[in-house]
């Protein structure tokens, strides 16, 4: 389990559930990606990515983003390392919160209109070794990652060494379905270990919130950008 912040001890101010899967539910489940926004000793608040992972993008299950919160936060709740607001809270408390919020999920598209924040998926790896590779799900929309690359041929950015970028933004319909799916390219092992190979998603935060009950804190960290 990676922890979701390399801080020892955390004061969770906010959090946030994006539905990324809201139109184009992957295997029949939606998908979220969800941001807690902590308030460090320094007293500098920033959003974190909630992942299970240190590689791949944090697409998560409803049951995986508590799996998550149980793995880590919530522990930290019964050691005593952690505050919601500066407060301690219970462990079952704690997770409350994160159900209320998951049932007010909102889509990437709101993300971006309300809190001026926009998630990114971002791909990156060695161009030759991935083509020709299959994909290992049957209801693919990309046979192979060479589908995939056709796809995207106008966005994607060929850098030195034989490798690619590529950034989505998950407002963009469709986008948080094809990034699901090509992301699967990259869990080979011999392209996972590839030290040019990036799949991640980032939270850039470009304005000031504007609703004040999502994300609170976002408005104290313009123009930064947060990876998982």
């Amino acid at each position: 389990m990676i922890l979701n912040s390399t801080e020892d001890f955390l004061d969770e101010v906010d959090r946030v559930i994006v539905n990324v899967g809201a139109n184009c539910p992957f295997f029949g489940a939606p998908h979220y990606v969800a941001i807690a926004v902590d308030r460090a000793s320094s007293g500098t608040a920033r959003p974190n990515l909630i992942s299970r992972r240190s590689f791949g993008c944090a697409f998560l299950t409803q049951s995986e983003v508590f799996y998550a919160l149980c793995e880590d936060r919530a522990q930290r709740c019964v050691d005593k390392r952690f505050r919601v607001n500066g407060r301690v809270i219970a462990p079952e408390q704690y997770l409350t919160l994160w159900r209320r919020v998951l049932s007010q999920s909102i889509s990437a598209g709101d993300l971006k209109k309300r809190c001026g924040a926009q998630l990114f998926g971002i791909l990156g790896g060695p161009i030759a070794r991935l083509r020709g590779v299959k994909s290992p799900w049957s209801d693919s929309p990309f046979k192979s990652f060479d589908d995939f690359e056709h796809r995207y041929a106008t966005q994607l950015e060929y850098g030195p060494e034989d490798s690619f970028l590529l950034r989505l933004d998950l407002a963009a319909s469709g986008t948080a379905r094809d990034l699901y799916f090509a992301e699967r390219f990259f869990f080979r092992q011999e392209i996972r270990q590839d030290k040019r190979s990036i799949a991640r998603l980032e939270l850039d935060i470009q304005a000031p919130i504007v609703a004040p009950d999502i994300g609170l804190a976002l408005r104290e960290g313009n123009s930064h950008v947060i990876q998982n």
